[in-house]
């Protein structure tokens, strides 16, 4: 996880978006990082894409994941600049959810 968030923080330093931009998308691996540490200490997973058969989290599944939602969330943002803005603050705002959602779990 943490040669996932250095090599987006890489990408994200080369890019040409505003500041407030890189700094929503930071706050979003940032977030999607605790999800990721809150899942691997977790008993149950309820997500599918990441549950092991026996309904604990798989931590590769969750890194997989982590990397294509990340890598995904880049390229949508970077391909329409139209929307980036808004579209970073919808998406941080939902990891956010997750992660005080995952704090009552324990």
């Amino acid at each position: 996880m943490k040669k996932l968030i250095i090599i987006l923080l890489i990408l994200l330093s080369s890019c040409a978006w505003k500041k407030t931009d890189k700094a929503l998308y930071t706050g979003y691996l940032v977030l999607s990082g605790v999800d990721a540490i809150q899942t691997s200490q977790m008993s149950e997973e309820y997500n599918p894409l990441m549950q092991a058969s026996d309904g604990s989290p798989d931590m590769t599944k969750v890194i997989a994941v982590k990397v294509v939602s990340g890598l995904g969330v880049y390229f949508l943002a970077d391909y329409f600049p139209k929307y980036r803005t808004p579209f970073l603050i919808g998406v941080t705002i939902l990891q956010g959810g997750v992660v005080i959602y995952n704090g009552f779990q324990f």
